[in-house]
This record gives structure tokens, C-alpha cells and sequence, in this order.
């Protein structure tokens, strides 16, 4: 891909612009499509247009067929079993493939079988083959225009509502900027044909002073099928071009619009895809976070809604985010709110609330029952209901910043499905971090537990995460009739939980394959426990020095080594007496 720098004009939503009115173009995101089928690929870009008389405009940028590098040892360099972490790029040589026709270049270039990636990677000489190509354009933009930023990203909100009848849609609203729109079927309006015009008065009766603060235009359209609403609320997606759009709670919301949509014979694929985007790369994939964690120990636990990490993947000039999890994954260290309900949260972040109305105070306000009482009796307010959770959305994250601010900057360099994945975020960044130094990161393999030395060093799992009670000997004295027995009973303690204290007890210790000589296997007549605390010890260094000494050098005791000076001094006394 040229440098547009270099060019003297380029486009921008269809028109031709000088490049000297550009001051550089910023890559908010990108996403990834393959046609198996024609053997053929595309990223589609958003990016932000920066222009010199300081406006930003939004444009969709398809970039086909690109092709990315990788690197395969030299033939003089191949005298290795074992896989290094990176290798000396001067020992590599470097070849050129499209991301779907990836494993067959590399099959080709190496003289092997075509294998999935991984497996392929489990060879010692393949390198920077895995690092995706959303990354990789990503940071071409970030070097090619440097200090391009946004000072903020565009968020929209998006909310629907469902029948408490049948639990399809009977709305659909998104908000973005001054603007909202709302899609409502029908036969929810129970036939009124002045429904519109009495919502927006009830806006101005329940909302107004937001209204007219925000000076909030809101269209409203009457549609005949819940796909429909969908399908509207979609295409104004579509025209505004937002970078994000908010969802609380998006596993309720997106599987209700595909449902939707697939039932009224819409394709989700051809309904989330920029229209833009050729019909061959199209695509909509919804892939639903997991609801339980497995720790080190093999413990399976679950999770809270709010825990998971839902992932929302099509391309289109903006990306799903669900706020409720990004709101409780950038708080994770402050632990669990009472509530991760939105009104809660609204509450506490001091952006109002979800509307109320005074008729239904009586009942449990957005209960099951409330829902029924407000769709049945009163389906005008329901729709400003509706319009209030969207515009909330967007007081919380400008309360907050989370998408607009801390989203992008905390993924980094890395694609937003893998948001939550912390070590590929750090491959990623990792990958740059060596190129920079003459040297690529090798492939991940499929199964990095192959090494038969694996077989006999210590694993990961059972490592003592709290230190046990009956190893602490410092328990009160409590028991008058056993004077010397000490309870489990304790004063003066602090309780500490560190947050991934192993990768980070790798980084403060440099440990990594460039760094290590030689690691313990097995050592002879030592159980796994006493290897276990061995290499605690060892970690402390020279202030566990004695104790390694003793237990597992059987170096003497101070005690012994007092009694035994005692017993060599006494016993060179009785020699000098009897001399």
C-alpha cells in the first residue's frame, strides 16, 4: 500500500481530495474479511480524515488481496530443536502472502504439508507469521502519520425493546450526536395515526429540558415488522458513521436483532456490512462471551454477566462495544458493584436515571411486570423510555470516557475482539517492540507443551495461591489449660491479592528463553512440593540464602553449628589441660 503522502490527491467518500489539504489519517479500527472460496481478502478500514483547517471527516477504506510478510530461517541457521522466542532478523529470510492463502505460501516455502497455522508453527524456523493483519495496518497508519489522533472518539448508542408477549421487537432507537432515531412496529402503536406526534410531545412533557439542552432531533418511523426495525435502525448506523456504538448488556440486544432479521428474511451479513463493502466480503459473526473461568488450579467458576466479553464482528464504519462489560473490565480492580443494572449505574455516576412514571411508582420499577404495565397501558411513554436508555448511554460514556477514551487507548495496537485476551494484546505489542530492534517474534504453536522437557519441569497449575493457615505458627495463645498450643486465631494481618503476579514475576526477575541457561528438570529424591518451594525460594534471593542451604544442601543449622564450634572448642581445651 502506497504512501498517501506521497500522492497528490486521494479519496474520500467517493470525491477526489489534495493531499495538501490532509494533515493525515488516522486508522480507528479495521476489520478482517476472507472469501475462501475466490481465494481472496480485504480489510476494510474506518479511518478519520484529519483536514488542516482542523475538521475530521470519517471514511471507509477497502484494501484488497494486501499482502503481509513473514520469515523462514535461513538453511545455514537451522541447527535448532528447540523454538526461540525471536530470532536475529539478518538469520531470516522474508516472504509475502495474503492472509488466506497463508498456510499454502508457507507450506510451499518450507517444502511441507499444507496444516492449519499452528500446527505449522510448531516448526522452530517460522516467524511473524501470526500477528494479524488488523494490527499490522493499524500501525502502518500510526507510522505513516504519526501523532494523528482524535481527541476523542464518536460514539453512538443503540437499545431496543422487546413484547413481554412473544419477546420479539416491537423498537429499536439509536442516538448519536443531537440526533436519535427510533423504529416502532406497528402493531405496538395499537393503530393510533397520531403516535408519532403524540411520542415527541410526551418527550417534551417527560425529557424537555434534556431535550432542548441536547437540542435533540428525534425521527420516528412507524415500521410493520420487527426485522424492519432492525434493518432501519441498522442503515442510520450506516449514514451517521459513528466509531462505536454502545450497547448495555449486548447479549440481550444483538441476538434479538439477528432473530430478528433472519425471520424476516434479511441476511445479517448484507444488514451489518458497510454498503460499501463487495458483496463477496460481506460477513456477520456474533460470538457470545464465555460464562464460566477456569484459574491454574483447574477450579471452574462462574461468571457475572458483567465478567463476560462478548464479541460483535462485521464490516461497517463503526464497532459494538458492550459498555456494561467495558465498564466493569476497566474497574475490575475496585471489585463488583452492588448492581450492574443501568439505572444503578447511571445513579452512581451521577447521569440521572432510566424515566420513571409516577402512575406505575407502585410497581417494581423496570421489573418484569413493570415492562407489561407500560407496553400495555402506555406505549407512547414506552417509546420515550426507550429514547431516555439511549441518551443515558451517551451521558454515561461522556461521564466516564470509557469508549470514547479509554477503549481505544487501552487496546492499543491490537484488534478489538481481542480486547479482553491480555497475552495476545502483549504478542502484538511485542512483535513491534522487537522489529524495532532487528528482530521477529516467532509463531505461537498449537501446543507450546510439546517439549518433552515439559514432561518433568514444574507446571503452571497448583501453585499455592493463598499461603495455608496451618502454616502460619503465629496464632494467638488462647487456651488456658494449653498455655503452648497456638490458636488459628490472628492480629496485626493484612490480606493481599496480587493481579497476574506470575507474568509479572517474570518481567521484575527478566525471565524469559533469551534470559535462561539452564532449568530445572527433576532433582533426585525431592518431592514436587519441595521443588515447588524451592523455586519460591530462590526468587528471594540471598535473604533465603540459608534456608536453601540447610534444606536442600544439607548445610548445618546456625543451632548446629554453634553446638558443634562448642563441642570443638571444649574439646581443644581438654587437650591444652591435659598438655
Amino acid at each position: 500500500m502506497k504512501n498517501p503522502n506521497a500522492g497528490k490527491v486521494m479519496t474520500v467518500n467517493g470525491r477526489t481530495v489534495p493531499m495538501s489539504e490532509i494533515k493525515g489519517i488516522e486508522c480507528v479500527f479495521s476489520t478482517y474479511s476472507a472469501n475462501k472460496l475466490i481465494k481472496s481478502d480485504m480489510l476494510i478500514v474506518k479511518e478519520n480524515v484529519h483536514f488542516n483547517d482542523g475538521t475530521i471527516e470519517p471514511n471507509i477504506r477497502l484494501i484488497k488481496d494486501k499482502k503481509w510478510p513473514f520469515y523462514v530461517t535461513k538453511e545455514g541457521f537451522r541447527n535448532h530443536q528447540d523454538k526461540k522466542e525471536w530470532e536475529d532478523i539478518s538469520r531470516l529470510q522474508r516472504f509475502t502472502s495474503t492472509r488466506v492463502e497463508l498456510t499454502k505460501t508457507i507450506s510451499k516455502v518450507m517444502g511441507t504439508m499444507e496444516l492449519p497455522l499452528r500446527t505449522m508453527a510448531n516448526s522452530p524456523y517460522l516467524y511473524g507469521a501470526d500477528i494479524l493483519p488488523t494490527a499490522l495496518i493499524k500501525n502502518w497508519y500510526q507510522k505513516t502519520w504519526a501523532g494523528v489522533k482524535s481527541p476523542e472518539s464518536r460514539v453512538a448508542s443503540l437499545d431496543t425493546e422487546t413484547s413481554m408477549i412473544d419477546g420479539r421487537i416491537i423498537m429499536a432507537n439509536v442516538c448519536f450526536q443531537n440526533k436519535a432515531y427510533t423504529a416502532v412496529v406497528r402493531s405496538f402503536t395499537k393503530g393510533d395515526p397520531n403516535f408519532i406526534e403524540r411520542c415527541k410531545k410526551s418527550a417534551m412533557e417527560l425529557m424537555g429540558d434534556e431535550m432542548r439542552a441536547k437540542q435533540l432531533d428525534w425521527v420516528i418511523e412507524i415500521v410493520e415488522t420487527p426485522g424492519e426495525a432492525t434493518y432501519r435502525t441498522i442503515m442510520k448506523l450506516h449514514e451517521w458513521r459513528p466509531d462505536f456504538v454502545s450497547i448495555w448488556n449486548m447479549n440481550f440486544d444483538i441476538p434479538k436483532m439477528v432473530d430478528a432479521l433472519t425471520r424476516d428474511g434479511y441476511d445479517p451479513a448484507y444488514v451489518f456490512s458497510d454498503p460499501a463493502v463487495p458483496d463477496d466480503f460481506k460477513f456477520f459473526k456474533y460470538q457470545e462471551g464465555s460464562a464460566t473461568r477456569k484459574n491454574q488450579a483447574g477450579v471452574v467458576t462462574s461468571l457475572h454477566p458483567a465478567e463476560r466479553w462478548h464479541v460483535c464482528t462485521c464490516p461497517a464504519s463503526f464497532y459494538f462495544v458492550d459498555s456494561m462489560c467495558l465498564y466493569k473490565r476497566i474497574r475490575t480492580a475496585a471489585g463488583n458493584e452492588i448492581s450492574y443494572a443501568l439505572d444503578y449505574i447511571l445513579n452512581k455516576q451521577g447521569c440521572g436515571s432510566k424515566l420513571k412514571l409516577d402512575a406505575l411508582k407502585h410497581l417494581e420499577e423496570d421489573g418484569d411486570l413493570w415492562h407489561y404495565e407500560m407496553q400495555d397501558k402506555y406505549p407512547v411513554e414506552y417509546t420515550v423510555y426507550n429514547l431516555r436508555d439511549d441518551t443515558a448511554l451517551l451521558d454515561l460514556d461522556g461521564k466516564t470516557g470509557d469508549i470514547a477514551s479509554a477503549f481505544n487507548t487501552l487496546a492499543g495496537i491490537s484488534d478489538y475482539t481481542n480486547y479482553n485476551k491480555n497475552p495476545r494484546r502483549i504478542v502484538d505489542d511485542l512483535h513491534f517492540f522487537v522489529m524495532e530492534r532487528g528482530k521477529v517474534i516467532a509463531t505461537t504453536p498449537d501446543d507450546i507443551s510439546k517439549d518433552p522437557l515439559n514432561n518433568i519441569v514444574l507446571g503452571m497449575g497448583s501453585w499455592i495461591i493463598t499461603l495455608p493457615a496451618y502454616m502460619i505458627d503465629n496464632g494467638m495463645n488462647l487456651f488456658e489449660d494449653l498455655p503452648n498450643i497456638k490458636s488459628m486465631i490472628y492480629h496485626s494481618l493484612a490480606d493481599l491479592d496480587l493481579e497476574s503476579t506470575y507474568p509479572n514475576a517474570q518481567l521484575v526477575l527478566n525471565i524469559s528463553k533469551e534470559t535462561t541457561l539452564f532449568e530445572t528438570g527433576l532433582i533426585r529424591d525431592m518431592s514436587e512440593a519441595q521443588r515447588r518451594e524451592l523455586g519460591l525460594l530462590l526468587t528471594s534471593g540471598n535473604t533465603a540464602a540459608l534456608e536453601i542451604g540447610i534444606k536442600y544442601f544439607g548445610l548445618p543449622s546456625p543451632a548446629q553449628l554453634i553446638a558443634q564450634y562448642e563441642k570443638d572448642h571444649q574439646e581443644s581445651a581438654d587437650v591444652d589441660k591435659a598438655a
